[in-house]
């Protein structure tokens, strides 16, 4: 632990309780082992920040892609007001701020979007005919616009101006393409409960958490090509191209670290 005077916080913002039980341990081992001795910590946002807010409890409403910031400052700012309540925290120790999101398979041709009825919101990712099936077409496609529009204004300003913080905090934000279970596992079952999804995320915090080099390997192998960095994992042809498969961004993390934190 730092000194309270040199406090240094890698922040990373996830979607689920899940995704906090399977990355937490596995990216702060991994984190120390590459030579990083900031504080980490992980905080859960409750939804998909780059299309909904928390207080929209499940409610399929799209919130203006243009204010992705703006929701991502407030779940900085309510991550801070927790965190006092255990110690004396403030935007300033906050180094930087990483955004770990689902994609949805958003950037797909809107041909591969098809209506099916499932039911009202249920959405299927059929990864063997590479389709979205879904009752309402319409929305999906509204929502895969509203979440490129998101990323587009995240990876263009980089980052985030918080109140009582005299310098801009870098933002970046890493992607599983599906989703995690379909990313890290392979899985792609419609419905999965969330106590399936924690079962999951136990498996990979277990077999990961120190195993940093099996770790890096492994989600080398996620990577959309060989050879791209942060920027060109990005890359809209390629990930509409590759809209079904299992993909992840997360390997560069640490190359993106390393333009900012010094060791």
């Amino acid at each position: 632990m730092l000194n309270e005077a040199m406090k240094s916080i890698i922040l990373f913002v996830v979607e689920g309780y899940s995704d906090y039980v399977a990355l937490k341990a596995p990216l702060r081992n991994w984190l120390i082992k590459r030579g990083f001795h900031n504080e980490f910590d992980v905080d859960i946002y409750g939804t998909d920040p780059l299309i909904h807010d928390p207080e929209d409890k499940g409610n399929p409403i799209l919130r203006d892609p243009s204010e992705v910031q703006d929701r991502i400052k407030k779940s900085v700012k309510d991550y801070l007001n927790k965190a006092q309540n255990k110690r004396t925290i403030k935007a300033s120790d906050i180094s930087c701020v990483i955004l770990i999101s689902d994609l949805d398979g958003c950037y797909c041709s809107p041909d591969s979007i098809a209506q099916n009825d499932y039911g009202t919101g249920v959405i299927l990712y059929d990864t063997s005919c590479r389709m979205i099936r879904c009752n309402n077409v319409d929305y999906v496609q509204r929502r895969n616009e509203a979440k490129r529009d998101a990323i587009d204004l995240i990876t263009h300003e980089k980052n985030i101006l918080l109140s009582g913080c005299k310098k801009a905090i870098p933002l970046a934000i890493f992607y599983f393409n599906l989703n995690m279970e379909h990313a890290l596992h392979g899985v792609n079952e419609p419905g999965l409960s969330e106590q399936e999804k924690i079962s999951y995320a136990m498996w990979f915090r277990n077999t990961y958490a120190f195993n940093e080099n099996s770790l890096a390997s492994y989600l080398k192998t996620l990577l959309p090509k060989e050879g791209v960095d942060y920027r060109t994992s990005w890359d809209k042809r390629t990930l509409g191209e590759r809209a079904f498969d299992r993909l992840c961004n997360l390997a560069l993390v640490i190359e993106w670290l390393n333009m900012f934190l010094p060791r």
